[in-house]
């Protein structure tokens, strides 16, 4: 079951998923254990990239946006 809501979760934005997300359904210890498993893997503070999405510049870009918070935002330059 969880892995399925982490799918889905990860869908929504390019694989990244927010730990914010991940506690509203399911606990900190299937959190725990998804890391253990290696289906999430940490990119930033609070965000984990599902296993199997490739990394790139442009995920690393947005995984930098979404640790940041709310408020943040990337540009061009």
């Amino acid at each position: 079951m969880t892995g399925n809501v982490v799918d889905e979760l990860g869908r929504r934005r390019r694989g990244l998923v927010l730990l914010a997300e991940l506690v509203r359904v399911t606990t900190r210890r299937q959190v725990d254990r998804l890391l253990a498993r290696g289906r999430l893997i940490p990119v930033r503070r609070g965000v984990y990239r599902c296993a199997g999405v490739p990394e790139s510049w442009e995920l690393s870009v947005l995984a930098a946006v979404l640790a940041a918070g709310q408020d943040a935002v990337a540009s061009f330059r």
